[in-house]
């Protein structure tokens, strides 16, 4: 009988071990799901699997990370969970077994990140916490040891919005620098760096004004299947697209000057360098014989202060939390909720006329009443 997906879209399967338990594993596509069953009954036969509250982390990380990862996230993810446990989980509990792992010691291995960015210590601690949930869902823990692990201080960095001066000057520089619409694809409609770059023009809708993100730089899908959505294109920029469609020489809405080719890793980072360059210099830099020798730009200006700044750009125009995780493309609603905390004053003064508002339309009724 043909397999089918949960609701979270994967197929799902278990497979027995010699000591009765069993190991559950997952893909996107049932033939992947076999193709892994197979792969875990052979494992299993020579021993190389053995399920238990005496493995050590670091034997059960790669066996999580081949059996939940590998098939169900993109490439360039992969390589950073893979990165982040030998990186930063392993050295401290590598050789520990399971059971012995406790909160304390996962606690200290966020501690030893304090002052890095949010981002990457938070997703070395979202890392510990799957690692750890798998395990109890095969039976080889009671407890998960990193539920109520506490975040360090750390630095906002990339995922701060933009200020008023640098967006003036930011857009102002779209109008002349050749990676200015990319710029406004990501401030205008929260693309990901990667996804915005990954555009051809048959993703963008002038007619309808719709942008369908589907895919990312190097990879045939976006970060994860929340990734695939329609983005509205906003008026402000619709006669920009429309004047770059009509002079584009590709299929790609983004190409490499000379060659034409699409973009890569480094092609994207070094436009990015050479607009943040311009940027600089355009806000008042001093160069000397070419070389800027006294910097104004924010050190911590990234591509994504792009994407958040759409974000936050969504709260002050009231979009409700659960359209604009949609429209961001996250998966956990508590990522656009994180955003969508970070009140400023403008947004306070509105919420503040509209409960006066609300407030005074029932005042008026009660007396009319």
């Amino acid at each position: 009988m043909p397999r089918k997906p949960n609701k979270d879209g994967y197929y799902r399967a278990s497979v027995s071990l010699p000591n009765g338990k069993r190991i559950y594993l997952r893909a996107k596509t049932e033939g992947e799901l076999s193709l892994e069953i197979m792969r875990t009954k052979v494992a299993i036969e020579r021993g190389e699997i053995t399920v238990n509250g005496n493995t050590k982390f670091e034997r059960w990380a790669d066996q999580w990370l081949e059996t939940y990862k590998k098939q169900s996230v993109v490439e360039k993810s992969y390589k950073l969970y893979k990165a982040n446990i030998n990186n930063h989980i392993n050295p401290f509990i590598g050789r520990k077994s399971l059971v012995e792992i406790k909160p304390v010691h996962l606690q200290e291995i966020l501690n030893n990140l304090a002052g890095q960015s949010k981002s990457h210590v938070s997703k070395i601690r979202m890392t510990l916490m799957q690692i750890f949930e798998s395990a109890l869902d095969n039976d080889m823990i009671v407890k998960n040891p990193a539920r109520k692990l506490d975040m360090p201080d750390t630095t906002s960095g990339s995922h701060r919005s933009i200020t008023d001066d640098e967006r003036h000057f930011i857009l102002d520089l779209t109008k002349t620098h050749r990676a200015g619409h990319w710029i406004l694809i990501m401030l205008y409609c929260g693309l990901r760096p990667s996804e915005a770059i990954a555009l051809l023009w048959n993703d963008i809708n002038l007619r309808d004004n719709i942008i369908a993100v589907s895919r990312s730089l190097g990879n045939t899908s976006t970060k994860t299947d929340a990734g695939i959505r329609n983005i509205p294109i906003p008026d402000a920029i619709t006669e920009t697209l429309e004047n770059a469609k009509r002079i584009s020489q590709s299929t790609h809405v983004f190409t490499q000057v000379k060659s034409l080719k699409p973009h890569t890793d480094t092609s994207m980072r070094c436009m990015w360098e050479s607009f943040k360059r311009e940027l600089d210099i355009s806000m008042g830099a001093s160069v000397f014989r070419n070389q800027i020798i006294s910097s104004i730009v924010a050190k911590d200006l990234t591509p994504y202060c792009l994407r958040h700044t759409y974000a936050t750009d969504l709260q002050r125009a009231g979009v409700p939390v659960n359209v604009a995780k949609y429209l961001l493309g996250h998966t956990d609603i508590s990522v656009t909720a994180n955003i969508y905390t970070h009140m400023t004053d403008d947004i306070r003064k509105s919420a503040l006329i509209s409960i006066n508002q609300l407030h005074d339309n029932k005042t008026q009724k009660v007396r009319n009443g």
